[in-house]
């Protein structure tokens, strides 16, 4: 069995990414951000990332720039966005390379995402 994959969880609440990183730290490696500058220089300093999960609705820097961002240096990395509020056209997650999970979710269908989009393929 290999390593387990490494995922860097954004959100700006603290209770939040408690929760992220208690329901995927069985099967992942965790890697948290509070904002997305923080993030971008997360993933500069990882070795190797298989995912990014973010909340779209953050201070300082929102999770759509993030992953614009993201997208310049990482064009096929993993990208799943969380919100309860972010509005988007249907096509939007599409366009910018990333799935989207509305807030408020199963703790199951974040873990089963998750499982989808940063397991490796066998």
């Amino acid at each position: 069995m290999g390593e387990r994959p490494v995922l860097l969880v954004v959100d700006d609440e603290e209770l939040i990414l408690e929760l992220l990183t208690d329901v995927l730290q069985d099967e992942f490696t965790v890697v948290t951000a509070t904002n997305g500058r923080a993030a971008l220089e997360a993933l500069q300093s990882l070795s190797t990332v298989s995912g990014v999960i973010t909340d779209l609705r953050m201070p300082l820097m929102d999770g759509a720039e993030l992953i614009k961002l993201i997208r310049r240096s990482y064009p096929d990395l993993p990208i799943l966005g969380l919100s309860g509020t972010y509005e988007y056209r249907r096509g939007d997650a599409a366009s910018e390379g990333f799935l989207f999970l509305r807030k408020p979710f199963l703790t199951g269908d974040l873990l089963s995402a998750a499982r989808l989009l940063f397991q490796p393929k066998a």
